[in-house]
């Protein structure tokens, strides 16, 4: 793997800054432009068709949010639950960086927009592990969102003991100011394959078989749940024309469990035993860098990633950001600051 030493530890300072769980002192502040507090539709239950803007036909009843869902009807009620509300988005914001407040829940959460995956915390059945301390605040991709008519939020919500639901805290919509432009973000929607082959390394490649995931994210819970083996994640982008030809730096945050990743075809990084899927090491908990040498790059033109994905067990996949292309000779102080807005961007959290 081709890293830079130094920006490695930039980037696992950041993560640890912005990936722990929030308290409400903790809260980003930017402005609510949509205000999702309210009624909301909700119902006991787990059908994942509940996340799709049309879901067949289940029994919702009307509940405030934020709020735990016992004093509302459901006394003594553990396990699975959905909430869902329709919202628009006004004109003003449809080039803005979005970010979704859900508050807290207790304890795990999924959440969708448009039957898209954007985000979870804690860990659902049979996996649990619970984050009821934490507040939810998800990026969302570019192109979820429809500008013209109306979206569909889904929270699917599990709940071990005690009080659950939607707790408290902010909900609804911000914006963020887009201002890293010689950064090319690269969260949001991703292709997506189960299975391997080599020949989904190249540059044009036959579309059909294909679906579409969110990054960052785990596979399980966009529709892979239970899979574990090869998979590969495909991204297209644009290279602006440059004065002349400069290397970049590929950033891909963490990947469970290892992964060899290519830039129009060519190999430019690897972390880990790919080939034999060998997973005796800690090779997901660690952060993804790699160089991109001048002349694989395409500029003034569309380029391609593709990163070949092996997990062995557990959640797979692109699952935590930074997600990110930046030119090599970027000032390192500079590469702090920058790293650490596109993570407040993506995460929705602030220091």
């Amino acid at each position: 793997m081709s890293v830079r030493p130094a920006t490695i530890s930039i980037i696992a300072l950041a993560l640890f800054t912005f990936a722990t769980p929030l308290s409400r002192a903790q809260q980003s502040e930017n402005q609510l432009h949509i205000d999702l507090s309210g009624q909301w539709q909700f119902s006991v239950g787990d059908d994942l068709a509940w996340k799709m803007p049309s879901p067949e036909e289940g029994q919702w009843t009307a509940i405030d949010v934020p709020g735990p869902w016992e004093p509302q009807g459901f006394s003594n009620y553990d396990g699975f639950a959905w909430y869902r509300r329709a919202f628009k988005i006004p004109a003003s914001l449809e080039d803005a960086d979005l970010v979704l407040h859900v508050g807290r829940i207790d304890d795990v959460d999924e959440v969708f927009l448009n039957g898209i995956f954007v985000g979870a915390t804690g860990g659902m059945p049979p996996a649990y592990y619970s984050a009821y301390s934490a507040f939810r605040e998800y990026a969302v991709p570019r192109g979820v969102l429809d500008p013209a008519g109306e979206n569909i939020i889904a929270v699917r919500v599990y709940d071990q003991t005690g009080d659950g639901g939607i707790m408290e805290g902010r909900i609804g919509i911000g914006a963020r100011p887009s201002t890293e432009t010689d950064f090319i973000r690269l969260d949001g929607v991703w292709s997506f394959r189960t299975g391997d082959n080599n020949s989904w390394a190249e540059t044009e490649i036959e579309k059909q078989g294909w679906s579409t995931v969110t990054v960052p994210g785990n596979w399980e819970p966009q529709g892979f749940r239970d899979y574990d083996g090869y998979a590969w994640y495909r991204k297209e982008f644009f290279l602006p024309a440059q004065p002349e030809p400069v290397p970049y730096v590929l950033v891909l945050g963490k990947i469970d469990d290892v992964d060899a990743t290519f830039v129009n075809g060519r190999e430019v990084g690897r972390t880990g035993a790919i080939d034999s899927g060998d997973m005796s090491g800690e090779d997901w908990r660690r952060s993804r860098e790699y160089r991109i040498p001048a002349d694989v790059l395409k500029f003034d033109d569309y380029n391609v990633i593709a990163v070949r994905v092996f997990d062995g067990t557990g959640g797979g996949g692109l699952y935590e950001g930074p997600h990110a292309l930046y030119p090599e000779a970027i000032d390192e102080s500079l590469l702090r600051s920058k790293l650490q807005n596109l993570l407040r961007r993506v995460t929705g959290r602030q220091q």
